[in-house]
């Protein structure tokens, strides 16, 4: 009995487990205030700004390399330009955010920053990952979990399942007349015949 208590408790700590990573994993970040700074990922960046005009913000890398910002905006989708020579060259890319919500994705560049510096009701929400990705964990993590469950239900022989059966209803006895030798029916409550002395 305890190892079947303990096989259950493990199949369901991997459950919540999973559940954990993979929220970890999809949840997006919310940046916001005057100033702030964050990493990009390989997911969407949706900014929100709720100003009456456009602000800047500034995509930068440090190297060689160089990035491309792609947005459904023609406006914001553009490649990065290089700045400086030697161990000094970084690439950048400023972006106006119009009035709104603008969302983008930056490709090929590494270890790239957004940066906004002076900003005025402006909202950052970076997801970490792509939304195929995403859906790609959540998929992982329904199967493992099936399969954990189904350990657990194995464990205790799916006993649980009876329960979601029907109970069948009881069938009624009707009891057949008993006849005598004569062919007439038997009386269940003794031979009231009388006996001549």
């Amino acid at each position: 009995m305890t190892m079947k208590i303990i096989r259950i408790v493990v199949a369901f700590a991997v459950i919540l487990f999973v559940i954990v990573q993979v929220f970890n994993s999809i949840n997006p970040t919310t940046y916001d205030g005057d100033s702030f700074e964050f990493l990009v990922s390989n997911g969407a960046i949706v900014m929100t700004n709720e100003s009456d005009t456009s602000q800047t913000i500034q995509v930068v890398s440090n190297g060689s390399r160089t990035f491309r910002v792609v947005s459904a905006n023609p406006d914001l989708t553009r490649s990065s330009e290089m700045l400086g020579t030697g161990a000094d060259r970084t690439q950048l890319r400023e972006l106006s955010l119009p009035e709104g919500v603008s969302e983008f994705t930056v490709e090929r560049g590494t270890n790239m920053r957004v940066i906004a510096t002076d900003v005025n009701a402006l909202q950052a929400v970076v997801y970490p990952v792509s939304s195929e990705t995403s859906r790609a964990y959540v998929i992982a993590a329904g199967i493992v979990s099936l399969l954990a469950l189904f350990f657990a239900s194995a464990t205790v022989e799916h006993q649980w399942m009876n329960m979601l059966r029907p109970t069948p209803e009881p069938i009624p006895v009707v009891a057949a007349p008993v006849s005598s030798a004569q062919g007439n029916a038997a009386r269940s409550f003794g031979d009231n015949r009388s006996t001549k002395s």
